[in-house]
């Protein structure tokens, strides 16, 4: 009997401190995520606001693209993925078991998804984000997608969006292409050397 209420005791004061958790919070910097203090919070916390390294903000209804598969987190590290590393289908759960178990696949580069919601894992800090297409429309058996970790998403430009800064892979892409047109004399010289001078920041960038 003693042992019983005990028992109930303990439960009961777990359950009452779990219910006393808070269930949201109104505006996170992405980075202070990982400094941030989760303890008042219940294991995924819907994060309202999220603003972005440079200021921009992220809340529900926002628009992202989905970029091209990568596992690299350093350029050193040659990418050899072929599906998305961060971008799922289905909501995001502990217990992962959907037709897309390895990700989405490179076909699903360059769609605008909308976000659903977003949540900071209470030990792990990431943000997970739950998303719906842009235009609707299944994503594998459901008619949600999760990325598992943001920061790592967008680090690995598997997720980007609007205002999001062009990479040298992608500014050397647009150069490139711009050569052949000259050559095919598409664009003109001067409109070919205002190019150059737009993206030579960013391809001298960190040199």
């Amino acid at each position: 009997m003693k042992n019983t209420i005990t028992i109930l005791m303990i439960t009961f004061f777990i359950g009452f401190n779990y219910g006393q958790k808070k269930e949201s919070l109104d505006t996170l910097h992405l980075k202070e995520a990982r400094s941030f203090n989760t303890k008042n919070y219940k294991v995924r916390a819907t994060v309202k606001v999220l603003v972005l390294l440079d200021g921009t903000i992220l809340e529900k209804g926002s628009t992202l693209i989905i970029g091209q598969p990568n596992n690299s987190d350093h350029k050193e590290v040659e990418n050899t993925a072929e599906n998305f590393t961060q971008v799922f289908g289905d909501r995001f759960s502990l217990m992962q078991s959907t037709a897309c178990d390895d990700g989405l696949e490179k076909t699903w580069s360059n769609t605008k998804i909308l976000i659903s919601e977003m949540k900071i894992h209470r030990k792990s800090k990431d943000i997970i984000v739950n998303f719906t297409l842009e235009k609707g429309g299944t994503i594998c058996t459901g008619d949600y997608g999760h990325i598992l970790n943001l920061q790592k998403a967008l680090d690995r430009r598997e997720i980007v969006y609007g205002n999001a800064p062009m990479s040298k892979e992608e500014a050397m892409t647009k150069l490139m292409e711009a050569k052949n047109l000259l050559e095919l004399e598409v664009i003109t010289q001067e409109e070919y050397d205002a190019l150059v001078v737009e993206l030579k920041p960013i391809l001298t960038r960190g040199n």
